[in-house]
């Protein structure tokens, strides 16, 4: 009789480990938990390889952008858009981390909006080889963070083989101790 119940016992056991194991945890298979190291794992595979696309210069195709910036004495900065470059450099992506050189100037028609509307020339925004983090955020979309003096955030849409779209936030220095910040949208299409 102490056999049987042992034996029931052990088996009771076992299925009750089985069900345990084999349950789950009951969370839908489309929700993303955090990893180890804090991060979402972003599985949505790209359509394009992304390091390959990048590498080289690329030339804005927007032909009429107007931004208003923020200026340090409380005014504001009315700024046309003249030319804008990009290029990429010696990008290296590990599944959904990479880091990149980048280089972009862009060069805008300024006006002051004070008491009268003033054309102050063309300024110059120019980031030159800087090292930037590359963080998947969806298919063909990636948030690059800059290791400047104003943590410049921007992100890089893959539109096509040769197309981008790339979204910023800015502060930059115009001269001595002004700064601007603005954010901006730019398309760009690859040089051949």
């Amino acid at each position: 009789m102490i056999v049987n119940k042992m034996k029931f016992w052990s088996i009771l056991l076992v299925l009750g480990l089985a069900v345990f194991a084999f349950s789950g945890c009951g969370g839908s298979a489309d929700t993303e938990t955090p990893g180890e190291n804090g991060d979402i794992p972003n599985n949505t595979p790209d359509t394009y390889e992304t390091a390959d696309v990048l590498g080289g210069r690329w030339d804005v195709i927007d032909q009429s952008i107007t931004i208003d910036a923020d200026y340090t004495d409380g005014t504001t900065l009315e700024l046309m858009l003249s030319t804008a470059s990009l290029t990429f450099a010696d990008t290296e992506i590990i599944g959904t981390r990479g880091l990149s050189t980048i280089t972009l100037h862009e060069t805008w028609n300024a006006y002051l909006n004070a008491d009268v509307r003033t054309y102050m020339g063309i300024i110059p925004v120019n980031i030159d080889d800087q090292v930037i983090s590359l963080i998947k955020q969806g298919a063909d979309n990636w948030r690059c963070e800059m290791m400047d003096t104003y943590r410049t955030v921007m992100n890089i849409e893959i539109l096509a083989a040769n197309l981008i779209k790339l979204t910023e936030h800015r502060i930059a220095p115009l001269s001595g101790d002004v700064l601007i910040e603005y954010d901006n949208e730019l398309t760009f299409r690859k040089k051949e």
